[in-house]
């Protein structure tokens, strides 16, 4: 996404582009045992789960607004009582007023504890309007959990439609709602996102992979084989 804009910029249009997606450390952010996970941050054992994640949500980018809509949607589905929204980062209040049962567990600060939160999760919605590759989206498919967003910047470099997760091609919190009940509603389908959001992620998302691509690169640039 970054890469394209700046092919339409006056400054780099006609310099060469080299992508290197971000890396995300695939044996610290591993699938963790999900009933062992969800007892260790005190998540009920017998809720669909969704997760998620900010510094916080008043940033409009966020998109937790449209969070909010969403969630109301899924609020009037015959299963809602079985779905429960689990959030973290640096915000309590916001989630005071939500219409589905929900647990703030605070800001994380270690990465153990947010491999088990990703782990805990069915899903990890990430509704941002605007964000070139987010850290949580990054870490969840690491952890193989799918992820529900938006098909804005660079989320379709990480969420493979219907296949790691579910991307809703416009700003629209309906969609949004259908992406998240879509996840939940099969039981073998979120098993096989959940296998195919590890893989995608261990390809092409760790940090070997970014680092040998950067060493081609600067060996290229050097004039070094």
């Amino acid at each position: 996404w970054i890469a394209d804009l700046a092919r339409k910029s006056a400054l780099f249009a006609h310099r060469r582009m080299e992508v290197v997606p971000t890396g995300v450390d695939t044996d610290l952010f591993a699938p963790k045992d999900r009933i062992h996970a969800r007892a260790r941050l005190g998540i009920p054992a017998d809720k669909h789960i969704i997760l998620f994640g900010a510094a916080s949500a008043t940033d409009p980018r966020k998109g937790f607004s449209h969070l909010q809509h969403a969630l109301r949607i899924l609020a009037q589905r015959p299963d809602a009582h079985n779905i429960m929204l689990v959030t973290f980062g640096r915000f309590a209040e916001a989630i005071d007023a939500l219409p589905l049962p929900s647990i703030h567990i605070g800001q994380i600060d270690d990465d153990d504890t947010l491999a088990n939160a990703y782990s805990a999760a069915d899903l990890v919605v990430v509704p941002s309007q605007e964000d070139n590759l987010p850290n949580v989206a990054l870490e969840a498919i690491a952890c193989g959990v799918p992820v529900v967003g938006f098909d804005v910047c660079g989320m379709n470099e990480i969420i493979r439609h219907q296949w790691n997760g579910y991307l809703a091609d416009t700003l629209d919190a309906e969609k949004l709602a259908g992406g998240m009940a879509w996840v939940l509603g099969d039981e073998a389908r979120r098993m096989q996102l959940k296998e195919n959001a590890r893989t995608w992620a261990a390809e092409r998302f760790n940090l070997k992979t970014q680092a040998e691509r950067y060493y081609d690169l600067c060996s290229q640039l050097a004039g070094k084989p």
